[in-house]
This record gives C-alpha cells, sequence and structure tokens, in this order.
C-alpha cells in the first residue's frame, strides 16, 4: 500500500455547502478515515449504498475493508468487487477462549495469566453490550478458576462447552454455599446457547479461522462477515467483537503507521458501540480512542445518533447523515457539526432532504460545514455523477476476471 497523504475518495456529487457554494465532487481525504466516520440516517435512506460506495473507493485506493454486515445486504451491494463473504457457522469459525499462537514459544504460566485476563475481558463485554449487566466479582473469580485449571494442564483450547461443563462442577462444588450456585447458573445459562445449533458450529471450536492477513493481502476485494445468518442478537453482538479485539490486536502488533491499514464498517453499530450512562467503553469505543495511530480506522452505521456512544462521535473524523425525523437525535447530530448560524436552516432541511441524499462533514486537516450531497451507487452510476476511467477499470477488472 503506498502513502495516502493527499488522496481523496468520492461518495458523489457535491450541491450546496451550508456556508456557501459547493462545486464537484463530495470528498473525503484518505488520511481522515483513520481518524473514524460515522453515517445516520432513517432506515431505506441510502445508508447501504454510501458505505457500498465508501468500501468501493477503498478499493481504488487498494485500502482493506471488512464489513461487519448485522443485515445481510452487503454481498450483494458489493458483488461487483466479488467480495470474500464469510458466514458463521460455515466458513467462519471462532474460538472465544483460545490462546494467542506464539511460535517456537513456550508459554509460562505468567503468559497464561494474561491470556486468561484477555478471556475475561471478552466474557465482560458480552455481558455488558448483550444483557446490559456486569460480570460479578464472584463470577469473575470462579470463570479465572475454570480456565486457569484447565490451562495449567493443557494448551488445547477450552471450547464454550467444555467451560460450561466445568462452570456446572463448580456450581456442584459450591452448592452449600449462600448465593454461589445461582450465581454460576447466571453465566452458564448466558455462555450455553453458544454450544447449540447453527451458534455451537460458530463459536464452539477449538480453533478460529478468521484471517486478517488474507484481508491485508487482497486489498480491492473486501471481505463481509454476514451476521445476518446467526439468529440470536446477542450472538452476532459476541461475534462482532471478537474479530473487532483479533483485528485491533493484530494492528497493533504491526505497530504505527501515518497509513490506513485496514477500514471496518460496522452496520447497526448500536448494538456493539451503545451509547450508555454507566462506564463501560465498548470494544469500538476503545479503537476509535486508541488505535487511530495503528492505522485502523472505523465507520459505524446506525439510524439514530442517540443510539450510539458519544465516545464513538466524539472521536470520529468525518459524520454523514441522511434524513433524520426525530429533533432529539437532530439535535444531537448538531452538537458535532459546523452550523453555528445555519443551525435552524440545518435542523428544517435534514427532515426533508430526499432518499440518497446526505449532509457530509469532514474534521480533517480542520472543520468544513457540511454539504449537502448526492450518495451514488456503486453500479451503475448515477446520469448525473458518471464514474471516473480509473473507477470503470476496476469495475471492469472485478466484473470481468475469472473466479
Amino acid at each position: 500500500m503506498s502513502d495516502t497523504t493527499g488522496d481523496f475518495i468520492s461518495i458523489g456529487s457535491a450541491h450546496t455547502r451550508l456556508d456557501g457554494p459547493a462545486v464537484g465532487r463530495a470528498t473525503i481525504p484518505v488520511e481522515a478515515l483513520s481518524r473514524h466516520a460515522c453515517v445516520f440516517g432513517m432506515t431505506g435512506t441510502g445508508k447501504s449504498n454510501c458505505e457500498a460506495a465508501i468500501c468501493y473507493q477503498l478499493a481504488l485506493n487498494s485500502i482493506p475493508a471488512l464489513v461487519l454486515d448485522r443485515a445481510g445486504e452487503y454481498g450483494e451491494l458489493l458483488a461487483p468487487l466479488r467480495p470474500l463473504v464469510l458466514r458463521p457457522g460455515e466458513n467462519l469459525k471462532v474460538a472465544p477462549f483460545r490462546l494467542e499462537e506464539r511460535q517456537g514459544e513456550r508459554m509460562t504460566v505468567g503468559d497464561i495469566e494474561v491470556e486468561v485476563v484477555k478471556m475475561l475481558s471478552t466474557v465482560e463485554h458480552f455481558f455488558r453490550a448483550c444483557f446490559r449487566s456486569e460480570v460479578s466479582p464472584l463470577q469473575r473469580r470462579v470463570l479465572e478458576e475454570c480456565l486457569m485449571q484447565h490451562y495449567r494442564g493443557s494448551t488445547s483450547t477450552i471450547t464454550v462447552s467444555k467451560l460450561v461443563a466445568r462452570l456446572e462442577e463448580a456450581k456442584e462444588r459450591n452448592a452449600r454455599l449462600d448465593g454461589w450456585p445461582e450465581s454460576i447458573e447466571a453465566v452458564i445459562s448466558r455462555l450455553h446457547p453458544l454450544t447449540v445449533g447453527e451458534m455451537g458450529r460458530t463459536f464452539d471450536e477449538p480453533y478460529g479461522n478468521f484471517d486478517l492477513q488474507a484481508l491485508l493481502e487482497s486489498p480491492q476485494r473486501p471481505t463481509v462477515v454476514d451476521l445476518s445468518t446467526l439468529t440470536d442478537d446477542s450472538s452476532r453482538t459476541l461475534l462482532s467483537q471478537l474479530i473487532l479485539r483479533c483485528v485491533n490486536d493484530s494492528v497493533r502488533r504491526m505497530g504505527k503507521t501515518p497509513v490506513v491499514r485496514v477500514f471496518v464498517l460496522i452496520d447497526e453499530a448500536q448494538h456493539v458501540a451503545p451509547r450508555g450512562e454507566d462506564d463501560y467503553v465498548s470494544v469500538p469505543e476503545l479503537i476509535a480512542m486508541e488505535s487511530r495511530k495503528y492505522g485502523l480506522g472505523l465507520l459505524m452505521s446506525a439510524t439514530r445518533p442517540s443510539l450510539v456512544s458519544e465516545n464513538v462521535v466524539s472521536n470520529s473524523g468525518t459524520l454523514i447523515s441522511f434524513m433524520l425525523n426525530n429533533l432529539a437525535d437532530i439535535r444531537r447530530l448538531t452538537a458535532y457539526l459546523e452550523i453555528d448560524h445555519t443551525k435552524d436552516h440545518f435542523e428544517r432541511a435534514i427532515r426533508r432532504l430526499p432518499t440518497g441524499f446526505a449532509y457530509l462533514q469532514t474534521n480533517y486537516p480542520s472543520p468544513l460545514a457540511p454539504v449537502l450531497c448526492h450518495v451514488r451507487r456503486i453500479a451503475p452510476a448515477h446520469e448525473d455523477d458518471p464514474s471516473t476511467p480509473e473507477e470503470d477499470a476496476l469495475l471492469g477488472v472485478a466484473v470481468d476476471e475469472p473466479k
């Protein structure tokens, strides 16, 4: 991947800027992508087409794109780019409690303890994002004991079902202690669904096959994780968290970089980065606040800005909003926009945006007033927004090359 400084991606045609006229294409600096982005708008207003256009432009710039697709629509939207579509339980499996592989190194007890802490963090994120509850000190203690008992005697991965069996044994051992059986059973009841049916084929495995390196080596071919094949919302959230943790850990090990290494699009982001009133910080929030210097960019998509964590929106250098009709959502969004003397006009205008039109604000290298733009579909191009020769060339290669 070459240095992308000075390059831009185009999402459509620019119409008017709130502080004056705008002519030509609606663009986002490529360098701004590592500073993250948010896309908001009611269902059916054009968010998915906008994100598909961004993926198309990322391919033009040889930037790997990973889509966490909760609705199962991006495989078709990105079909001209021949995306790699990963389906949980089929060609995508994960192992939530697997030790990180260390080639040629023998793991010490200290190494195992560090890995167990990571596993406990995964359970904590799972509980907080899916069930809005914490892992209690007692539950954490029992989980830690079960995991350490296993890994002190074996380096083979403990599957979810094996962990549940150890928790059942712990419940029996502590049956006479007040509150212990109930507390352990609460953990078992939340982990057990991950061992049966489609979820079992995804999570109850001794290995995982998500390969970030393959994504990095094929930057013009997006990878789509089709979460819609999982029928349970909590399992979609858990899988999203595990993949995000894997990507984040991997890019951090690669070291700091001034370029965008990988860009992750998260559909229905409120499920993995919900806005809350407590001190919980989700995996996407941690990435948004800490991982820019490692070249990891996020795009969070949601129907309502008031549902998404403020840590994510506050750390997003690009904001795109299609039609909103809820005044609370509109006013939450305006807190992040450069619209001081045009606020009243903006609040009226965003309620009346036609499908496919959005306001775009980029905050890099400095904030610019939002521009009204017509977001294009990647193929075929709108007649009033023809594709460039480079775009036509990429599309032609993607369509014509053999599988």
